[in-house]
């Protein structure tokens, strides 16, 4: 069967075997980077899902943001602790996935150039004092939240 077989034969032989090698390796690398892609696709869309959810949550907050002259006890402290809450829950879930998201939503920078005037349920008011002092960080951080939902890829 091989008698009538040539060195150059042989050369070739192994030249298209190795080929061959080589066109399999680039297959079965690619379909791992598919998968491996699709994967931590998955992963980020189910990461932004919860994000959007803890999202929801600061904006619901933010649409209830009590009058400045309203009982303090009743209705200013309440929602000031339901923010301080919110910041918590949030920047945990951040920092239990990535220190980098997690450093990005707690970083806020000129915080008092947020209009301080609020609209809220067709009325228009000015906060100050310590409901303004937290209100402001606040809106920033929603801010931070946003560009984490808008590219997760950076973040995770």
């Amino acid at each position: 069967m091989f008698a009538g077989v040539r060195s150059f034969d042989w050369l070739m032989f192994v030249i298209e075997t190795a080929v061959l090698a080589l066109i399999g390796y680039e297959v079965i690398v690619g379909a791992v980077r598919h998968r491996r892609e699709q994967r931590r696709r998955a992963n980020l869309n189910g990461l932004v899902a919860e994000i959007s959810a803890l999202m929801e949550k600061g904006l619901r907050l933010r649409s209830t943001v009590p009058l400045p002259d309203s009982n303090w006890h009743l209705f200013v402290q309440p929602w000031i602790d339901s923010v301080n809450h919110w910041c918590e829950e949030t920047n945990g879930f951040l920092a239990t996935h990535s220190a980098r998201a997690s450093q990005a939503f707690l970083l806020v920078t000129d915080s008092g150039s947020v209009d301080n005037v609020v609209q809220s349920g067709g009325r228009q008011f000015v906060l100050l004092g310590l409901l303004r002092e937290r209100y402001q960080p606040f809106v920033v951080q929603l801010s931070n939240l946003r560009r984490i939902i808008e590219r997760p890829e950076a973040y995770f």
